[in-house]
């Protein structure tokens, strides 16, 4: 494969193809590449830019990505990517088309086993070269087979594999503590001492714990050398709460996603059966395996508390929310996550509520809403420290309209205007329907709109922030909001801001678009702010996977909003007219939802006796492609309105006069229970009643 190590277009290496190099790129591919170094090395950086995007635009498979970006020398592209942003956005695309292949290839046990094996060469130059690459190419996947030569009875290859494994540094950190369940004393002494070498801070409540245990339960090699390594990592810790403050710290970090605890890796490590067993999990899990994980570990080393199970619950929970989100393919890779649930409610309704507790704390907002959904089917009711109740007057959205649907079902000592109000705010949600998308990058914005009209959204595009401005000061009605990050005009933070400000789109979700090297910035300058960071590259055609999985994100969030809805909506129809009377605007807006939102709003409405409703329902019963549920529904639900006035409502009267000779089935049953609840004098209803007789037919026989 060409390396090419200046942007002299002239001064290519020769053809070297590497053991590890995967299926060849296609020479079409190669050459274009090859342009590209050129044009760049005579200042043509705008043809150049174009030759690499027509690399792109040859659709390489990630091996063949992961080919192309070896083909160039790291300092090379590094001076690419300097030249701008597109430079910048269109490289970060084809290292991010490399990923799956590169992480492929550092799990080659072929390739690892090759080089391992060059490790006895005799030959001090070969053994260099063989631990340098087995570092820079496959990290962590070579300690699992180097592990078994850390107990080696040669005192010169434990050396070396200590010394190589060192060099990987932080990589080395997650197999080296896994290996510590090593029945081998030899191995565990010596992973400690790497431990301590690699200053890894991940690994402080391991070292602790080996060092403050007794010499006759791990022998002397071991606590000496754990004792070192906690030496070396400056930690005091020696009692068992000591030490379990420090797992439940390191534990904090992952679950809170602590950058310098977590990484970007996306492998986790087991010791199964005598060896290092490596399992991929989705990027999106990855920080909540190892939380996971750890708390397990803490059972082994400290007593247990109420804080730690709370912890590791809220740890379960937050993977059955990430899971419930993830793509086909994540979500198979993330199988055994999905008896997160399971594990989660096995801990028990006590720590649930501890959950929802420290989610409130948190902000963790969808992690104690689907806490809240668990603990609705183990309670009978809500006691005085049930943290629902907490939920359903604090400031998170997501938990508080949960609470609300967990109070409406299980009841409890709570404020009944309060929860009224949020079972409106549940009403409202079934609204979302219309979304700006803000982008000045035109393929993108029309594709994302075209897209979203397609799937019966109402979507707006506008080609600058300046234009979104204008649009959400003069009319914030947008359900969601659709920005990107660097727009030209340097809009992005005042439009996020702006929104966030105003009462009224101060909850409207917001998501960014942004690309590889964007995305970071964009997360870490809007946190919360935002809901959703999607990493677009610059080719417009491959929007298309992030088109499709933002539009499988609203459609799942509609069906969503809409389910609650109905459940909010068949809470309110069994409460009393006055208790509900507080949401009759959410109410009528819920006329026109899906029919299992409408029809128990349209109960509601006739419950309160609001006469403002009536010419709202009375249209539905009148409007012949509703459903007969509906229509019938809508016409109860107009008669009641009439009763509770006292006094006859003519357009009702109406309806049903029109009604009763020509209706069948359940609408004809709807109608007579609507004749039979208006308030109407002795001639209308023995009129109505004639009317009724006159459709029976009775069949005496014969």
């Amino acid at each position: 494969m060409r390396k090419w190590g200046t942007l002299s277009f002239v001064a290519v290496f020769a053809f070297m193809f590497l053991a590890l190099t995967p299926v060849a790129v296609a020479q079409d591919a190669e050459s274009t590449l090859k342009e590209a170094i050129g044009l760049y090395e005579r200042g043509q950086n705008d043809a150049a830019l174009e030759k690499l995007r027509a690399v792109l635009a040859t659709d390489p498979s990630s091996e063949q990505a992961w080919g192309l970006r070896n083909a160039v020398e790291q300092d090379l592209w590094a001076r690419i990517m300097i030249k701008g942003d597109q430079h910048q956005s269109v490289v970060a695309h084809l290292f991010r088309l490399a990923i799956p292949a590169e992480r492929a290839q550092a799990g080659n046990d072929v390739a690892i086993k090759a080089l391992v094996e060059k490790l006895d060469s005799p030959d001090w130059a070969v053994r260099q070269k063989a631990a340098l690459q087995l570092a820079a190419d496959h990290g962590e996947y070579a300690v699992a087979y180097l592990a078994r030569r850390l107990g080696s009875d040669d005192t010169d290859v434990r050396a070396g594999t200590m010394e190589w494994i060192r060099r990987m540094g932080r990589r080395a950190t997650m197999p080296l503590i896994q290996l510590l369940d090593s029945e081998s004393p030899l191995v565990i002494a010596n992973c400690l001492t790497l431990l301590g070498q690699t200053g890894d801070l991940r690994s402080l409540p391991y070292v602790a714990a080996f060092a403050s245990m007794p010499v006759d339960s791990v022998g002397a090699m071991i606590k000496k050398a754990g004792t070192d390594a906690r030496n070396r990592l400056g930690c005091a810790a020696e009692s068992e709460a000591e030490i379990g403050g420090l797992f439940y710290a390191i534990a904090e970090g992952y679950y809170q996603r602590n950058v310098d605890l977590v990484g970007d890796g996306t492998t986790v490590w087991s010791f199964e059966g005598g060896k290092l067993v490596a399992r991929e999990v989705p990027a999106a899990l990855y920080h909540l395996k190892l939380a996971e994980d750890i708390l397990y570990d803490m059972y082994n080393y400290a007593p247990t508390s109420v804080k730690t199970q709370v912890l590791l619950g809220s740890v379960l929970v937050a993977q059955a929310d990430a899971v419930s989100g993830m793509s086909a393919d994540d979500a198979a890779k993330a199988a055994n996550a999905a008896e997160a649930a399971t594990l989660a409610k096995a801990l028990g309704a006590e720590v649930l509520n501890g959950v929802v507790g420290m989610a409130l704390g948190d902000n963790h907002g969808s992690v104690g809403a689907t806490a809240i959904r668990m603990l609705t089917g183990m309670l009978s009711d809500c006691p005085g420290n049930c943290a629902i109740a907490a939920a359903l007057a604090g400031n998170n959205k997501e938990m508080r309209l949960a609470a609300a649907l967990a109070l409406g079902r299980i009841g409890g000592n709570v404020d009944t205007a309060m929860l009224v109000q949020a079972l409106g705010e549940v009403l409202s949600q079934d609204a979302l329907r219309t979304v700006v998308v803000i982008d000045d990058q035109e393929a993108t914005r029309l594709q994302i709109v075209a897209e979203l009209n397609a799937r019966g959204y109402m979507a707006t595009g506008l080609a600058s922030g300046s234009l979104g401005l204008a649009a959400v000061r003069q009319m914030p009605i947008e359900d969601l909001v659709v920005v990107r990050y660097d727009l030209k005009d340097r809009t992005a933070h005042e439009l996020v801001k702006t929104l966030r400000m105003d009462s009224r789109t101060a909850e409207t979700p917001v998501v960014l678009l942004a690309d590889e090297n964007g995305a970071v910035g964009a997360q870490a300058q809007f946190g919360s702010k935002v809901q959703l960071v999607l990493t677009t590259p610059l080719v417009a055609a491959a929007y298309e996977p992030q088109v499709r999985a933002l539009l499988k994100s609203l459609d799942s969030a509609r069906e969503a909003a809409t389910a609650n809805a109905a459940m909010a909506a068949a809470i309110l129809s069994h409460m009393s007219g006055a208790d509900a009377s507080g949401v009759s605007a959410a109410l009528v807006a819920a006329l026109s939802g899906e029919d299992r939102v409408r029809i128990p709003a349209m109960k509601t409405l006739g419950n309160i006796g609001n006469a403002a409703a009536s010419s709202a329902l009375l249209a539905i019963f009148s409007d012949g492609t509703a459903s007969e549920a509906a229509r019938g529904a809508a016409l109860i639900a107009a008669a009641r309105i009439a009763r509770a006035s006292g006094k006859p409502c003519a357009d009702t009267n109406a309806a049903i006069t029109g009604s009763l000779g020509s209706s069948t089935g359940a609408l004809r049953a709807s109608v007579a229970t609507a004749a039979g609840i208006a308030p109407v004098d002795a001639d209308l209803r023995l009129q109505w009643l004639n009317a009724l007789r006159s459709t029976i037919v009775v069949n005496l026989g014969g």
